[in-house]
């Protein structure tokens, strides 16, 4: 999937439903090319913990993913 595919999909958080985003940009290992992190452009980032914002960007690993859909991104994100 190419990553102008990734940034027209919504990003969900599965925990409390809200819409976080859409996709801004991935971090990718190296050498061998797995994608580790999306960073998400956010939305309104007042109700995430500052732990996972910086400067209205959530970084998002990629282990925090549930799934990827035609439309939207599910993430699970527990926020305080």
């Amino acid at each position: 999937m190419k990553l102008t595919h990734l940034k027209k999909k919504k990003v969900i958080n599965i925990y409390n439903g809200r819409f976080l985003g859409y996709i801004r940009d991935i971090i990718v290992s190296f050498p061998n090319g797995n994608i580790e992190t999306l960073i998400v452009k956010m939305h309104s980032f007042n109700f995430i913990n500052s732990f996972f914002s910086i400067n209205n960007k959530m970084y998002i690993s990629w282990s925090n993913i549930v799934s990827i859909g035609k439309d939207v991104i599910l993430v699970n994100i527990i926020d305080n």
